[in-house]
């Protein structure tokens, strides 16, 4: 069952590449996430969303309910009001 967000997400500062148990500096986001921030695909797999300058961070579970999770993915918005 998805739920709605209790507040706003905090920005992200480091990724951690799936599997490996170690932060290295990647994209950051640059402000708050409001609304539906966190979405339920089609097959089963969550996707998370970040505002970033210019667009969105997406990560995506590998598998549903799995542990690994792959990105930040870019996805770009120019004129974005993010």
């Amino acid at each position: 069952m998805r739920k709605k967000s209790s507040g706003p997400v905090a920005p992200v500062a480091t990724v951690r590449p799936a599997g490996t148990g170690v932060r290295t500096p990647g994209p950051t986001a640059s402000g708050t996430a409001h609304g539906d921030w966190l979405t339920l695909g089609r097959d089963g797999r969550l996707s998370l969303y970040a505002p970033t300058d210019g667009g969105l961070l997406r990560w995506t579970e590998n598998t549903p309910g799995g542990a690994d999770w792959t990105g930040p993915t870019s996805c770009p918005a120019p004129g974005s009001p993010i």
